[in-house]
């Protein structure tokens, strides 16, 4: 019942990420079940080209053989197709060509959806948290938000693929069921049964593997969020020679990230390995039974035990995959929170009037802000003051006495916890965030630079510019005179976070 009900929740939470239609998914499954029907028509040829063999390629001793000999027959002489062996083998042949056609086709299409699913889920994430409030994305660190975007992304949509992987298996095993079944009913009957016991006698390890998953899914955060920091500190590390001190913590983080990532691995090999033991018993003594008290030809011995022999890997193969549903499933449920999260508190960017930038004059009016959830670690406590226009205006103070808070409730990046702000006498929360923010030059006192050319990084909110406005622009910095210097000028590659300039040469381009 608790497998059920987690079956059906996945599916619910997938459906919630509208990443893929209903309609590309019954397409899929469509597919999957053509690759089945000739699956089990060339199992199926392989019966009659065997048995006619046996008659001696004698069409009257073939039909007195079987049960469906006359049927058969008759039903090439409508088609006025030849009973011969050339064409029993080339149909057979034409069967097993289409199959393997049609498999290709599915596999790309499969692999072609998961992807496109992996790439939305990416983007949608990236979105959704880019467009969320200032309080949200910082509870966020840098390297978590990585593997949000790609690794959870990727699993999430290898969790798609691994659903229709698995409806194909269960198909597959139904045909070659159904073929069983003609044969030998009460035997193959027995098998499933059989079969079926045993895959749910391995719930254990199904349980352990969703425990496991969850594990790797906090390690992968915490290695990615470490890795993602201590790069940006490496100068810091050199300097005091503690490199070493943080090799020893990133050993002992990936020892736990690889140690939950091959438990994973082992339940599923002895859950794979108990399997195929007892099915190869089972198999073993089925042939016995139908040598010795069912009286078996033959062809149905020969037909049985390929059959019997194909199904043993793929009994092991559900279980791999339903260990590989419940691995990925966590990551599901991350993206899933992360959507739902980063959307109720998202930004509204549009609402209000528009901002034209006629500023008379800036006021704080009794305004106060805290930080944490408590409210009691006040930064700003009832201020008030006001920002005459057309004036240089400094704004001094220790570290930590709220300046930057003070900027960073103008473009509305955060809000007061009480008192308002008013522009030309209205306050800013009439104002759309959108155009509010399009009236504001900002200069940060950190290095905000991206991997590009120097002309990238100049234009960044002016993709447009000329050349002609970006070294005017360059001049009045005072950047133009190393830029003139470096090899490409302006066309210069400044590598991650500028990494490629000196500290002055950043904070002068910035």
């Amino acid at each position: 019942k608790r497998l059920y009900l987690k079956t059906i929740d996945l599916f619910s939470k997938y459906r919630d990420l509208n990443v893929v239609s209903l309609k590309r998914t019954i397409f899929l499954i469509f597919i999957i079940i053509f690759v089945m029907l000739f699956d089990a028509l060339s199992i199926i040829s392989l019966m009659p080209l065997i048995q006619f063999i046996q008659a001696d390629q004698n069409i009257d001793n073939f039909i007195a053989a079987t049960n469906y000999g006359l049927y058969l027959t008759n039903f090439y002489n409508f088609l006025s197709i030849p009973f011969t062996l050339p064409s029993l083998s080339i149909i057979l042949l034409l069967f097993i060509a289409m199959r393997q056609f049609i498999n290709i086709f599915e596999v790309l299409e499969t692999e072609r959806t998961k992807l496109k699913i992996a790439k939305d889920l990416s983007v949608n994430c990236f979105r959704s948290i880019m467009l969320a409030k200032a309080d949200y994305i910082r509870s966020i660190k840098q390297g978590q938000f990585t593997v949000i975007c790609e690794s959870e992304c990727t699993r999430t949509s290898l969790l798609y693929k691994t659903f229709l992987i698995f409806l194909s298996t269960v198909l597959q095993i139904t045909a070659y069921a159904a073929v069983m079944f003609i044969v030998a009913p009460y035997m193959t009957s027995l098998a499933l049964i059989t079969i079926i016991i045993l895959i749910f006698s391995m719930i254990t390890f199904v349980r352990k593997t969703y425990s496991a998953g969850n594990k790797v899914v906090s390690l992968r955060k915490k290695f990615y969020n470490f890795v993602s920091e201590n790069f940006f500190m490496w100068r810091l590390f050199k300097f005091a020679s503690l490199v070493n001190n943080e090799i020893k913590k990133i050993e002992q983080l990936a020892n736990d990230y690889a140690g939950y990532q091959l438990s994973i691995i082992k339940y599923n090999s002895i859950s794979r390995f108990i399997i195929t033991i007892v099915a190869m018993f089972l198999c073993v003594i089925f042939l016995n039974l139908s040598v010795n008290y069912f009286n078996f030809d033959f062809a149905k011995i020969t037909l049985f035990s390929i059959i019997f022999i194909r199904l043993i890997p793929l009994g092991t193969r559900i279980n791999g995959l339903i260990n590989s549903i419940v691995s990925n499933a966590p990551s599901l449920y991350v993206i899933r929170n992360i959507l739902f999260e980063s959307s109720e508190n998202k930004e509204e960017l549009t609402k209000g009037i528009t901002f034209d930038g006629n500023k008379i004059s800036i006021e704080f009016k009794n305004v106060s802000f805290a930080y944490n959830t408590f409210k009691n670690n006040i930064i700003l406590n009832n201020i008030n003051f006001v920002i005459p226009p057309n004036k240089i205006t400094a704004i001094v103070g220790m570290s930590g006495s709220g300046k930057s808070t003070l900027i960073d409730l103008l473009p509305r990046i955060i809000s007061p916890d009480s008192g308002d702000i008013f522009i030309d006498g209205k306050n800013i929360k009439d104002y759309s965030i959108a155009s509010l923010r399009n009236e504001i030059s900002f200069v940060s006192q950190e290095t905000i630079l991206f991997d590009g050319t120097i002309r990238d990084n100049i234009s960044y909110y002016l993709p447009y510019s000329t050349d002609s406005e970006i070294i005017e622009a360059s001049i009045q910095s005072g950047v133009s005179e190393f830029i003139d210097k470096l090899p490409g000028k302006y066309n210069y590659n400044i590598g991650e976070k500028g990494q490629k300039l000196s500290g002055g040469q950043k904070q002068r381009l910035i």
